[in-house]
């Protein structure tokens, strides 16, 4: 009566006191292990121990005695007497020329052994953490075949493997990502079709893979640009077990220049510092008109310059000449994920009265002015005479266009012929109270002179109404 033995039990004392009783045999018995008929105990008792008289034949070349290598799994034997023998031959290739490949073999002899004919089912039992990827079909064998080779037999097992990274902000937009934070809630893809999301930390994992070679990819999020890997995609290869980490990807975040202005003030915003491994797309200068945001920036320095057309008029200190038109030119640092403010200070005429003389001191000299304006329902009016005595520069214009005036600050609008050329002017007019000696005249022409900046009267006086 066939039973079927563990690994265990085949180890017991019981067991292999009982071998050892019978000359030598113990838990490595089984060399060639065929059915001992129990009407011949003296063949088995002359033991398996490859003599010709016994009925276990000799080992074969590549085949070894059963070790205990035979782990947790079973051999069919017959009890007999209280002993177990095999049920058929079990031979295991263990370190041999097969065994180091992966290869097994079951020995059948078919003539000598009542092995019946038919199909045969090969199974495997993988250790813990192998997964099966393939398995052969089932064997047919026959009685009288002679020699017979069934070869092709194969199993396949594979350990899962892991492909992870970190997603981080990267604020030098370097591509490094030391001591930059991570990124939650990003999205990754992989080419077989699964997903991750990164955590709290901007860690991401695909787990539970067959070893081969995988891209991953991210889905870009608006309002960021990728700094690393510059082509958007990460392939990597891994092997059975395998832990792959690092296949990182950083993202720095766009920022924003916010302009206010009234209707038809051009709007360019140039680089001047922007530092990293990226480049803005599309590249700068950006240009917009009016009230704008100026958006997809990198991170750094930029110029904004804003134009002025006829009838805007501003009290901003950053006013200069450019190309024959007023501007205002600012440097501004454009953040991640913000936006900058450039919002200068725009004024409209309204209601005052300004007179006056001065003198200042100019290069290579001194300059001399006598004005009178003043703001009606009509509009406003008035007369501006300047002499720049060191550098022969004479305006004489009534060409006003605004006049806005505030507690002791006015500022005067306009256009004059410099040289015959036409040109606008901007006149700022401080009255700092009796005797006029803090004072002040500064003057400034779209064509690009001024005079009388950031000092006070040399002489004269200016009177706000």
């Amino acid at each position: 009566m066939g039973h079927s033995i563990s690994h265990e039990q085949f180890a017991q004392p019981a067991v292999t006191a009982f071998y050892g009783a019978q000359g030598g045999f113990d838990r490595n018995f089984m060399v060639w292990a065929p059915i001992v008929a129990i009407d011949r105990p003296h063949e088995f008792r002359n033991g398996c121990d490859g003599n010709t008289g016994g009925p276990c034949p000799h080992v074969r070349p590549g085949n070894q005695q059963v070790y205990d290598e035979i782990g947790t799994g079973q051999i069919h034997v017959k009890k007999w007497l209280g002993a177990f023998i095999g049920v058929t031959c079990g031979n295991f290739n263990h370190g041999g020329r097969h065994g180091r490949r992966g290869a097994y073999a079951f020995s059948l002899n078919a003539n000598a052994l009542p092995v019946g004919a038919g199909t045969y089912a090969l199974t495997e039992r993988p250790p813990s953490g192998w997964v099966q990827s393939q398995a052969p079909a089932s064997v047919a064998v026959g009685y009288g075949v002679g020699e017979a080779h069934f070869g092709g037999n194969d199993f396949g097992n594979y350990r899962a493997v892991t492909i992870g990274g970190r997603k981080f902000d990267d604020h030098g937009a370097d591509g490094s990502g030391t001591g930059d934070p991570g990124l939650a809630n990003w999205t990754f893809d992989l080419d077989d079709g699964a997903t991750a999301v990164t955590g709290t930390d901007g860690g991401y994992g695909f787990s539970g893979l067959r070893p081969g070679t995988y891209t991953v990819r991210e889905r870009q999020q608006a309002g960021w640009r990728r700094t690393t890997p510059a082509s958007g995609s990460t392939t990597v290869t891994v092997t059975s077990g395998q832990i792959t980490g690092g296949v990182d990807f950083g993202n720095v975040c766009l920022g924003a220049v916010a302009v206010t202005a009234p209707d038809g003030v051009a709007i360019r915003v140039d680089e001047v510092s922007v530092p990293g491994v990226l480049a803005n797309d599309p590249p700068a200068p950006r240009t917009a008109s009016g009230t704008a945001t100026v958006g997809g920036l990198l991170p750094g320095t930029y110029r904004v310059t804003l134009i002025l057309p006829d009838g805007a008029f501003t009290t901003d200190l950053d006013l200069t000449s450019l190309d024959g038109k007023f501007a205002v030119v600012k440097t501004v640092t454009v953040p991640e994920c913000g936006a900058f403010p450039v919002a200068p200070q725009f004024v409209t005429s309204q209601p005052g009265k300004i007179t006056g003389g001065i003198r200042i001191l100019v290069p290579g000299g001194t300059a001399t002015a006598g004005f009178e304006f003043m703001q009606r329902k009509e509009g406003p009016r008035g007369t501006l005479e300047y002499n720049d005595h060191g550098n022969e520069i004479d305006l004489h214009t009534s060409d006003i266009t605004g006049i806005s005036v505030s507690g002791p600050d006015a500022y005067v609008f306009g256009h004059a012929v410099l040289n015959g050329v036409p040109t606008g002017f901007r006149l700022h007019l401080v009255d700092a109270g009796e005797p006029g000696r803090a004072d002040r005249f500064e003057l400034l022409l779209a064509s690009g002179y001024s005079a009388g900046y950031d000092q006070t009267l040399d002489g004269g006086n200016v009177q706000i109404h």
